[in-house]
């Protein structure tokens, strides 16, 4: 019988240069790989082991009408400590 490895939510992104700066400077994502190939870009990040990819949705009110339907879920050890470290970097 097969096993389940992981689950990796697909975000969009209706500006990924932006969106990038946000995980990667603001909630301490790394980059692991990009497809600028071809539309739509595509770009995995990682950070503790989880994995977050980010697909390229345009025009813009596209983006923000499937965004307003994607949801991810984070469990953390310990809350207060994210809280902090993503006040200090994101402005939350």
């Amino acid at each position: 019988m097969a096993t389940l490895k992981a689950a990796i939510p697909i975000l969009p992104a209706d500006d990924m240069p932006r969106a990038l700066e946000f995980y990667t400077a603001r909630l301490g994502f790394k980059e692991r790989f990009r497809d600028d190939s071809q539309a739509p870009r595509y770009v995995g990040i990682e950070r503790d082991g989880i994995m977050l990819h980010l697909v390229e949705v345009t025009p813009a009110p596209t983006a923000r009408l499937v965004a307003s339907q994607t949801m991810c879920r984070f469990l953390v050890d310990d809350v207060d400590a994210l809280y902090a470290e993503f006040s200090r970097h994101a402005g939350v």
